[in-house]
C-alpha cells in the first residue's frame, strides 16, 4: 500500500507541473497576444465606431468645430538702427509682442463624394481671427508702428532679377520717385492684415508684374466656395482619417519642384488615426506654407491628466540643400540649413523663407549677422501632444518665423552697403498654440480613456489569473513531489528493519554475550 501512496504521489506532481508548465505557457501567449493583438483590435474596433467623419459621429463634430481653442500670438522685430543698417551695420533688433488672435477654424461639409463606403467628404474652410487685447501683452496695441526691411522693394528686386537692364532702369525710377529707403515703418494691423503704400500701388499698374497692391502675412475671413478640399472619412480604412486627397482645389503641390514634395500627405494635425504606436512618425500638411511635414514621436507627457504622445518636426525638415540634398531637390531649399524656401508658394515668386523662431536649429550664421535673437528651445521649438488611442490633438504649439532674403546691390543704391552678401532678414514669428478644453477633455475620458482602461484591466486581470494559477500549480507539484519522496525513504526504512527481522536470532540464558575472536578460530580448527 505504501508503494502504490508513493507511486500516486509522484503520478500526481508529474500532473501538477505539467499542468503548471502549461499554464507558464499560456501566460507568455497571453501577455504577448493581449499587447499585441487583442487589445488595440478591442480598442480599436470601439474607437472605430465613434471617430469616421460622418454625420451623427463625435469625430464629426469636433472636425467641423475643433474642440481645440486655438490661438495666434504674433511677435514682430522691430529694427531699432534703421540709418545705421542702411549704412553697413549689423541689424539691430527688438522683439515685440505677443499680439494674440483668437483663431476659429471652420469646416462647411459640401457633402460625401459617392465613392464606395462614403468614404470621402468635401468641405470649404473658413478661417476667421480676433484680436484678443486681454491676451496680448500690456501697453500693445495693433496700431504700434514696425520698423522692419523694405519688403516690396526686396521682393520687386527678387522679380526683375532675370529681366533686361530696361526694367530694372524703371524699378530704379520707381522706387527713387516714391523715397524708397531700404526699411520701411508701418503699423501692426496693416502688415499682418493688409499692408500697402504708394510704391506698392505703382508697382501693381502692371499686373502681371504684381496681381496685388496689398501685401498680407494672415488672410482673415476667408473662404472661397470654388476652392474644395478632400479628405478620408475614416470609413472602411480609419487609418486614413482625415488625411487630405485635395486641398483648397489642388490634388497635387506642383509649385514644388520635386515629385515627392508635390504628393499631398497627411492630415491637418488637429486629430490622427486612432492607436499610435511609440515611435511611430506622423505627417502634417500645414496649409500656411502649403507643404507637408513629418512629425517624430519624442516622448511621453501628460495633459489634464490625460496621457499623450508627444511630437516635434524631425531635424531633417529644417536642414539646407547641401547638407540635405533632398530638401534641395524637392523644395528647392537650397539655402543654409534653418531655413525653408518659400518663395514659390508667393505670387509672384519673392525671397521668402521660414525658419524656427529666434533662427532656432539653424546654421550659426544666421543668428551671427543680426543682434538681439536668442534661441531657447523651450520658447520657440514646435510640439504636437497626441492621446494616443483616439488620435486626438490634446496641446499644440506651432511656430514659424518669417525672413526676407536680402542682396548686396551695386544697382539699387538702397542695399549697395550691405555688410553682407546675403542676409536673412527677420521679420515676425508666428506662435499658433491650443489646448483642448476641459469639457471635452472630460468627454474624451468618458468615451475613450475609461472604458479603454476598463478593457485594460479585465484582460490584464486574465492574464494575473492565468500566473496566478501557474504558480499554485507549481508549488503544488513541488509539494506532491517532496511528498512522494519522503514517503520513498520511509518505504526503504521499512524494508531494512524486515531484513532485520528475519535474520534475528533470540537470545537466552546460555547465549554468550560477547564472542572473541580466537573462540572462532579454534571453532574452525575443530571443524578441520
Amino acid at each position: 500500500m505504501c508503494c502504490k501512496s508513493v507511486l500516486v504521489r509522484r503520478l500526481s506532481g508529474s500532473v501538477l507541473l505539467a499542468i503548471s508548465l502549461i499554464n507558464a505557457a499560456l501566460c507568455i501567449f497571453l501577455i504577448t497576444y493581449v499587447r499585441n493583438d487583442l487589445l488595440p483590435s478591442v480598442i480599436l474596433a470601439k474607437v472605430t465606431q465613434m471617430e469616421p467623419l460622418l454625420p451623427g459621429h463625435v469625430t464629426y463634430n469636433q472636425w467641423v468645430d475643433p474642440p481645440v481653442s486655438l490661438y495666434k500670438d504674433i511677435y514682430f522685430f522691430n529694427l531699432t538702427n534703421p540709418e545705421d543698417f542702411a549704412a553697413g551695420a549689423k541689424p539691430n533688433f527688438t522683439q515685440i509682442g505677443p499680439y494674440c488672435y483668437r483663431e476659429y477654424r471652420l469646416k462647411h461639409p459640401i457633402g460625401l463624394t459617392g465613392n464606395p463606403g462614403d468614404s470621402e467628404v468635401l468641405y470649404n474652410q473658413q478661417k476667421l481671427f480676433y484680436f484678443d487685447s486681454d491676451r496680448t501683452s500690456k501697453h500693445l496695441s495693433e496700431s504700434d508702428l514696425i520698423t522692419t526691411i523694405n519688403f516690396p522693394l526686396v521682393g520687386a528686386i527678387a522679380v526683375i532679377d532675370d529681366m533686361d537692364i530696361a526694367m530694372k532702369e524703371l524699378l530704379k525710377g520707381v522706387a527713387s520717385l516714391y523715397h524708397q529707403k531700404a526699411y520701411l515703418t508701418g503699423d501692426v494691423h496693416s502688415m499682418v492684415w493688409n499692408y500697402t503704400n504708394p510704391f506698392l500701388q505703382a508697382l501693381h499698374l502692371d499686373k502681371k508684374l504684381l496681381p496685388s497692391a496689398y501685401f498680407s502675412i494672415q488672410l482673415n475671413d476667408s473662404i472661397d466656395d470654388r476652392k474644395t478640399s478632400k479628405v478620408y472619412t475614416g470609413k472602411g480604412d480609419i487609418s486614413r482619417l482625415g488625411t487630405f486627397i485635395e486641398w483648397d482645389g489642388h490634388s497635387s503641390l506642383s509649385w514644388w519642384p520635386g515629385a515627392d514634395a508635390q504628393t499631398l500627405k497627411g492630415t491637418e494635425g488637429l486629430f490622427f488615426h486612432p492607436i499610435l504606436k511609440e515611435g511611430e512618425s506622423l505627417c502634417v500638411f500645414v496649409d500656411d506654407v502649403m507643404r507637408s511635414f513629418q512629425i517624430d514621436h519624442t516622448s511621453s507627457s501628460t495633459v489634464m491628466g490625460i496621457s499623450a504622445f508627444r511630437y516635434e518636426v524631425a531635424s531633417h525638415e529644417f536642414k539646407g540643400g547641401l547638407t540635405y540634398p533632398y530638401n534641395g531637390h524637392q523644395f528647392g531649399s537650397w539655402c543654409p540649413d534653418g531655413l525653408i524656401y518659400m518663395g514659390v508658394t508667393q505670387t509672384p515668386v519673392v525671397p521668402v523663407y521660414a525658419s524656427k523662431p529666434h533662427f532656432l536649429d539653424g546654421d550659426p550664421s544666421l543668428v551671427n549677422n543680426v543682434i538681439g535673437l536668442h534661441p531657447d528651445r523651450s520658447l520657440h521649438d514646435t510640439s504636437v501632444e497626441v492621446e494616443p488611442t483616439s488620435g486626438t490633438n490634446l496641446r499644440v504649439v506651432r511656430q514659424l518665423q518669417i525672413n526676407f532674403q536680402v542682396n548686396r546691390s551695386s544697382f539699387f543704391t538702397q542695399y549697395k552697403n550691405m555688410r553682407n552678401n546675403i542676409l536673412y532678414f527677420p521679420m515676425l514669428y508666428v506662435n499658433e498654440h491650443g489646448q483642448v478644453s476641459d469639457s471635452d477633455a472630460e468627454l474624451l475620458k468618458e468615451m475613450v480613456i475609461y472604458p479603454t482602461e476598463l478593457v485594460y484591466g479585465f484582460l490584464w486581470g486574465l492574464v494575473a489569473l492565468t500566473g496566478f494559477l501557474t504558480i499554485l500549480f507549481f508549488v503544488l507539484s513541488v509539494l506532491t513531489c517532496a511528498g512522494a519522496c519522503r514517503g520513498k525513504r520511509c518505504t526503504r526504512k521499512v524494508r531494512r528493519r524486515s531484513d532485520m527481522d528475519e535474520h534475528w536470532e533470540p537470545i537466552n540464558e546460555n547465549t554468550p554475550l560477547l564472542t572473541s575472536p580466537n573462540a572462532k578460530i579454534n571453532d574452525s580448527t575443530q571443524s578441520l
